[in-house]
């Protein structure tokens, strides 16, 4: 699920220099892997090269930056690990 205004941005727009010629060239790139059951919090912001693991959870207005590991929830600028996540029916009993 994705929130509204939430972007997956996979590579970096421009290059960055004082060289007309390289600013010129293709951006670096890299694949995003979202696993699956993953709840992207609405204006967040996933970068190039990151994988969100299954049943993990992005909050709202965050910008993720590296790999999230399954069952997490991370929040911030840049995310971070906030929560290790539970069956949390399965723990009530």
């Amino acid at each position: 699920m994705f929130g509204p205004g939430s972007k997956i941005v996979d590579n970096d727009s421009h290059r960055v220099s004082i060289d007309v010629e390289e600013r010129r060239k293709l951006p670096n790139s890299a694949p995003i892997l979202i696993e699956e059951n993953v709840w992207v919090g609405m204006n967040s912001l996933i970068l190039k090269g990151v994988t969100i693991g299954k049943n993990s959870i992005v909050a709202a207005h965050s910008v993720v930056t590296k790999h999230v590991p399954e069952n997490v929830l991370v929040a911030g600028n840049p995310a971070k690990i906030i929560k290790n996540l539970t069956n949390e029916i399965n723990s009530e009993k």
